[in-house]
């Protein structure tokens, strides 16, 4: 499991998001890609901020997931989530 330094835009974004643990730019693009396609899906401008809210620890970013047809990748998803939470 590689960690990144944090910098530039995406240290902000990983911040503001309320993440504390290991920023893995790898893990966090696919949970923040889940939020931009939930998005799309439904086109609600409260779920740009209600998906990733509390670092994507939260039941909007669940039912993006099933939405998403991910819920056979949803434990390893929740798992991300974990870790990068802290």
């Amino acid at each position: 499991m590689a960690s990144f330094a944090i910098n530039g835009s995406e240290s902000r974004s990983f911040t503001i998001l309320g993440c504390l643990g290991d920023y893995d730019l790898s893990k966090f693009a696919q949970l923040d890609r889940i939020c931009d396609e939930c998005y799309i899906l439904y086109r609600e401008p409260e779920l740009n901020f209600s998906c990733r809210k509390d670092c994507f620890r939260n039941e909007v970013f669940g039912n993006c997931v099933d939405a998403l047809y991910l819920s056979h990748e949803k434990k390893k998803l929740l798992q991300f989530v974990d870790q990068i939470f802290g």
